[in-house]
């Protein structure tokens, strides 16, 4: 089978909770199948991700694309360009003329049995009619800028952030619709859908982890509380919270405690010095950290499907601690393979309780590990979508059956 990855970014290399997702699931994909991936890139050309998805998919065509990553003024006018138009920043930046006539060009070399497009923003496009889509909606896009609007400190960002929920509102129920299945990572995220109007055929992918390359490690001796994240506005909103609010009443109780951030979301501490906080910022391998990990923190209060870091962090054994919304998506039992809280107080006390307690940190480490070898092994989920694809292919099969005896005859 010949199958086509739309994708706003390179899958490669996995450094991001969007590009493991992807990554995972086209390295399974391309066991068995031809697999094509059309991205977009920075005009840089993004060299080396470009070559390290080329060990996943048999071709890899890319789409130069600078406002994908606009900041400061650039940003500022492409804000302003969306604020007075009736589309959203997304749709500004990833619909272009470009990325049409690289799938076109694509699809003239290729004939594509399977169109697997990532995100609703890249739903627009027009695509070959004899492969069914399939959307993978990493998140509901319009339901993370809700819960935003409803964080936002200032008054301009909040109304900025309302009035792009209210494009997305629009603009994300159309791409179910254009799509022949859609693909969602959460119970949540499926039921939203369908309640909003989804009537496309629908399965639950949820993400996951390789529990091979995520494995238990010896009990840490330190009393590390350890942040994964990338530079996005529920982990920024996450870490001020925990590290402002949270960390100080650990520490009262725990004075060695040190949360240490890894990945892009670092850059929102920089702002002033925190007693106890270690930044450490973009790494190519979480699991050195994950390792020294006493606690994983998720105290997400904005989000949307699943954190691939909490699962991460469990296949390694290592005790979770997260908010109800930081969890959401995952079949965690609170109290066995997961502590949950959502509020600072809770937070603290439910750290405190792993930093002094090894026999808990020791059992809710254990019960995540089992939980994801159960139902989060990539193995496993990439199966979900092979079984949910099949259901899309089969009826497109039977009929070029009967049309080619109609046309024997």
């Amino acid at each position: 089978m010949k199958v086509l990855v739309v994708t706003p970014y390179l899958p490669s290399p996995p450094n991001t909770g969007g590009r493991r997702r992807m990554h995972e699931l086209i390295a399974r994909l391309s066991r068995a199948h031809d697999v094509s991936v059309v991205s977009f890139v920075d005009p840089s050309g993004e060299a080396a991700a470009v070559e390290a998805t080329g060990q996943i998919a048999a071709r890899v065509v890319t789409v130069p694309n600078g406002a994908s990553k606009a900041t400061g003024v650039a940003k500022r006018l492409l804000q302003l360009r969306s604020m007075f138009s009736g589309d959203s920043v997304a749709r500004l930046v990833y619909r272009t003329t470009a990325m049409q006539a690289a799938i076109d060009e694509l699809a003239r070399e290729v004939r594509f049995d399977l169109i697997l497009v990532e995100f609703a923003h890249m739903a627009g496009y027009t695509f070959p009619s004899s492969a069914p889509v399939v959307l993978d909606e990493h998140n509901i896009e319009y339901d993370i800028l809700l819960r935003t609007s409803q964080h936002e400190r200032g008054l301009v960002r909040r109304a900025f952030s309302h009035l792009e929920y209210l494009k997305l509102r629009s603009e994300e129920p159309l791409a179910w619709s254009r799509a022949d299945g859609c693909i969602f990572t959460s119970d949540r995220d499926r039921d939203m859908a369908i309640a909003a109007g989804c009537d496309a055929p629908v399965a639950v992918v949820p993400n996951g982890v390789d529990v091979t390359e995520f494995v238990p490690r010896p009990t840490p001796t330190g009393s590390d509380i350890v942040f994964v994240g990338a530079d996005f506005y529920p982990n920024a909103d996450a870490l001020r919270f925990y590290a402002d609010q949270v960390l100080p009443a650990v520490r009262r109780n725990v004075p060695a405690a040190r949360l240490v951030v890894v990945g892009g979301a670092a850059s929102v501490l920089r702002d002033r010095p925190r007693a106890g906080v270690e930044l450490v910022g973009v790494v190519d391998d979480v699991r050195a950290y994950l390792a020294r990990a006493a606690v994983v923190i998720a105290p997400l209060r904005i989000g949307g499907g699943t954190r691939l870091k909490i699962l991460e962090a469990m296949a390694m054994a290592r005790p979770v601690v997260a908010t109800s919304i930081g969890a959401e998506g995952i079949a965690a039992v609170a109290g066995r393979d997961i502590l949950i809280a959502d509020d600072a107080l809770g937070l603290a006390r439910e750290t405190t309780r792993l930093l002094t307690d090894p026999d808990l940190a020791r059992s809710v480490g254990q019960a995540g590990r089992e939980l994801v070898e159960r139902r989060y092994d990539w193995d496993v989920v990439a199966g979900d979508l092979r079984r949910f694809t099949r259901t899309l292919l089969a009826p497109r099969r039977a009929y070029r059956l009967v049309l080619g005896r109609e046309r024997a005859s």
